[in-house]
């Protein structure tokens, strides 16, 4: 005699399904990612490849216009810092030691405003208080660094943690926000940002500048492989436990 279905059976049969489903659907997110870091890859590379450009007045209005255009173009800048606008991006490491950034506006002849730049990172035991002054370049400076667009955000998501240092406030920022930074300074920034970049010169004195970005296709992968696995463990598990049913009965 045939036996009859169970309701049972049924539903952990769409409960497989179901998870089954979503283990694929994550799969294929991860692919998703991955092709989006991989078109990301390629437009950094093409990006740092693109012939150094000298940010003045002209450049500085064109790059300032389109942000996102030149996004980790290779530049160089020269200027005076605005040393009043001075302030420290905390939780910073360098090889494992704890440190923050230096950013400080530079003042650039024939600019519409100020250009955020960001020196590099400062040793700090504790990842937040640190004394900048000392690591600060005297007078005229030129930079070589890569653009990027200053996030705006709203300040209450970036608000700064200010520290005293022999008298003077310094505010540190988790990350840079325009409109966080405008709070502490007032005059208008330009909505991009140049990270100076690391050179054999400052290799071991600080500030040091940023390494090149890393331009690998991230776990994506095996991510996606793990979740197909686990749709094709679930069905093929319940198959088996169905089959084995059949034969007890």
């Amino acid at each position: 005699m045939k036996k009859s279905i169970s309701w049972q059976g049924v539903g952990a049969g769409i409960l497989v399904l179901i998870v089954a489903a979503i283990c694929i659907r994550l799969g294929f997110w991860q692919l998703d990612r991955r092709a989006e870091r991989l078109a990301l890859n390629q437009e950094v590379t093409e990006a740092l490849l693109a012939p150094l450009l000298t940010l003045e007045g002209d450049s500085l209005t064109a790059v300032a216009t389109a942000p996102e255009a030149y996004r980790y173009r290779s530049v160089r800048v020269e200027g005076t810092l605005d040393e009043a606008g001075v302030a420290l991006l905390r939780g910073r490491a360098y090889r494992g030691r704890p440190g923050v950034h230096v950013v400080a506006p530079l003042l650039v002849d024939g600019a519409p405003a100020p250009l955020l730049v960001d020196l590099g990172w400062i040793p700090a035991p504790d990842g937040t208080s640190a004394d900048p002054r000392p690591y600060l370049p005297v007078g005229r400076i030129s930079m070589e660094g890569r653009v990027q667009p200053i996030p705006s955000t709203s300040p209450f998501e970036a608000r700064p943690l200010v520290i005293d240092v022999d008298g003077h406030e310094i505010p540190t920022f988790q990350r840079l926000s325009r409109p966080a930074f405008l709070e502490r300074y007032a005059t208008p920034l330009l909505p991009v940002f140049v990270e100076r970049a690391a050179s054999e010169a400052d290799a071991s004195t600080p500030p040091i500048g940023a390494a090149p970005p890393e331009l690998d296709e991230g776990p994506h992968l095996g991510y996606a492989v793990q979740w197909f696995s686990f749709a094709a463990i679930a069905v093929i598990g319940f198959g088996i436990v169905v089959a084995r049913s059949r034969k007890r009965s």
